[in-house]
C-alpha cells in the first residue's frame, strides 16, 4: 500500500472498468530523477539484477544475466518519449497479478533516473518547500488491452515517497470507516472504489479516460 504496489494497482483497476479480463495491462513509469533511499538500495542489492515478471499467466523469475528488454514510451507531459527498460521488477507486478485476469503484465521504466540509484553518494529525497516534498516529478500511465481496444489512464504528481504517506493514511482511514470491500490481504484495487481513491491523494493531474 504504496507508491509502488498501489497507485499502478489502482490505476489498472480504473483502466479495466467493466472488463472481465485483459489480454496484457502494461504499467509505465517516468521519473525526473531518483533520489533513493536506504530502504532503496538495501532492495535493489537484495534483487541482485534479478527480475520478477508475469507472463503465461503466472509470475516468473527473470535470471540476472538475461538481457533487460529495452524500448521507448510516449509518456504524458512534461516527459514525452523516452527510452525505457522493460521487466522492472515493480510490486505493482504482483498486485495487479492477484485481482485483474491478465495474461501478461508490463512494466516499465524510463531509462534517465536509473543512473542515480547507483550513486553511491545518494542523501535520499530532500525537501523543496514547506510541504517537505522534494522536487521529483513523475508519471505513472497504464494501458489496458483487449483484442484490438486500449485503455488509457494515468497520474501525475511529486515525489514518489511522499506519495506513500497519502495512500497509507487514506487506505487505513477508510478501512476502519467501512469502506474496504473486504477483509484480508488484498491490493488497494480490490479494497477500494479505485477512481474516487486516486482522486483523494495530492496527485498534480489524473486521467482516467472518461
Amino acid at each position: 500500500m504504496a507508491f509502488y504496489g498501489a497507485v499502478g494497482d489502482l490505476l489498472a483497476t480504473a483502466a479495466m472498468g467493466d472488463w472481465a479480463s485483459a489480454d496484457e495491462i502494461s504499467l509505465a513509469v517516468a521519473l525526473d530523477s531518483w533520489q533513493p533511499t536506504r530502504g532503496t538500495r538495501l532492495a535493489g542489492a537484495r534483487r541482485a539484477g534479478r527480475r520478477l515478471v508475469f507472463e503465461d499467466g503466472r509470475l516468473q523469475v527473470r535470471a540476472a544475466d538475461e538481457p533487460v528488454p529495452t524500448t521507448t514510451w510516449t509518456f504524458p507531459e512534461p516527459f514525452g518519449t523516452e527510452e525505457v527498460v522493460g521487466e522492472f521488477s515493480t510490486t505493482d507486478v504482483v498486485s495487479v497479478s492477484r485481482h485483474l485476469a491478465t495474461g501478461r503484465i508490463n512494466a516499465y521504466l524510463n531509462a534517465a533516473p536509473l543512473n542515480d540509484l547507483g550513486d553511491p553518494g545518494a542523501r535520499g529525497p530532500q525537501p523543496a518547500d514547506a510541504s517537505g516534498r522534494s522536487a521529483q516529478v513523475f508519471v505513472v500511465e497504464v494501458v489496458v488491452r483487449r483484442g484490438s481496444e486500449e485503455r488509457r489512464v494515468s497520474a501525475r504528481g511529486r515525489d514518489i515517497y511522499a506519495v506513500t504517506g497519502p495512500v497509507v493514511v487514506e487506505a487505513a482511514e477508510r478501512i476502519v470507516t467501512g469502506r474496504a470491500a473486504a477483509a484480508g490481504v488484498r491490493t488497494a484495487g480490490e479494497l477500494f472504489d479505485a477512481g474516487d481513491f486516486l482522486r483523494s491523494l495530492p496527485l498534480d493531474a489524473l486521467d482516467l479516460g472518461e
